[in-house]
């Protein structure tokens, strides 16, 4: 009967992807999926089902987390020598963001550092860097709380859909795995090895054969054991067409594989057999949980 209800929304081209939890003391349940395409895509358009609720559910929430469209932030990797300073690697890092973004200033952007490459021996190491425009962070942060609402968490619908991969698929954290979000026109793809991120790719696609071709580029000689696809762009003919070509595992992510479902919603889920589609949207939404 008790519990807190917590919303993520998530964003990618046109489409709104809503997800409502209600979190209780024996895990998280399932409220709702909703799905929307949205025309006018003006200031934080996304946003809108939080600042103009229409459904009844939206106003009970007291926490909300955003993944935003990976076209929405910068992804970018490259070397650096191990023996670099923290001076070191912000200087490079802020060269490499230079040569990419226009007019490129340091303090207007919010950077994420990870370290893809494993190897120890090596003199430098494979990073990747995802920046984000501060302004654009801010102003989420601030209409979220002129809402009233605690802001959990800002992801990109890569690294949310890693979350959910990794909360519903506890096996996958001691193999290598490639996760996928696909979507319109844009595709990212990483290999996670015991579930730290090893390398990671982006490529606009038009056709089942470029998310493809990206998967075997991401893959790099690897050999993986499992391949997840996620995203409004994913359908299963393109996992069939992957498996075929790749000769490897290849599954639609289901983000609510271990999750409790509402039990009006159990009854009435329009997105039975396409909650790859959510993979994002629920992955932030769990992101802090």
């Amino acid at each position: 009967m008790f519990g807190e209800y917590v919303a993520g929304l998530s964003y990618s081209g046109d489409i709104i992807r809503t997800a409502v939890l209600k979190l209780k003391k024996d895990g998280p349940v399932l409220c709702l999926l909703a799905e929307e395409k949205n025309g006018a895509r003006a200031g934080l358009w996304f946003l809108r089902p939080i600042l103009e609720p229409r459904l009844r559910l939206m106003k009970k929430i007291s926490a909300i987390s955003v993944g935003v469209d990976d076209g929405s932030v910068f992804y970018h990797s490259f070397p650096l020598d191990r023996s670099d300073t923290a001076v070191d690697r912000n200087e490079q890092t802020d060269w490499e963001l230079g040569q990419f973004i226009g007019g490129y200033l340091p303090a207007e952007f919010i950077k994420e550092i990870r370290v893809l490459s494993s190897d120890a021996g090596a003199k430098t190491q494979e990073i990747l860097v995802v920046a984000a425009n501060r302004a654009f962070v801010r102003d989420i942060q601030s209409r979220v709380l002129r809402k009233n609402l605690r802001l959990q968490v800002i992801e990109t619908n890569f690294f949310s859909a890693s979350y959910a991969l990794s909360a519903n698929y506890p096996d996958a954290e001691m193999k290598k795995v490639l996760l996928a979000t696909v979507e319109a026109e844009r595709a990212d793809a990483g290999v996670f090895n015991r579930g730290t991120l090893e390398r990671h790719l982006c490529a606009r696609v038009e056709s089942h054969e470029d998310v493809v071709d990206l998967l075997v580029r991401t893959s790099g000689g690897r050999n993986v054991d499992e391949i997840f696809l996620s995203g409004g762009g994913a359908t299963h003919a393109l996992a069939l067409t992957a498996r075929q070509q790749l000769g490897r595992s290849v599954e639609m992510l289901n983000p609510v594989r271990r999750l409790k479902l509402k039990g009006r919603y159990a009854r009435n889920n329009e997105f039975a057999g396409l909650e790859h589609r959510f993979a994002s949207v629920i992955g932030c939404a769990l992101r802090k949980q």
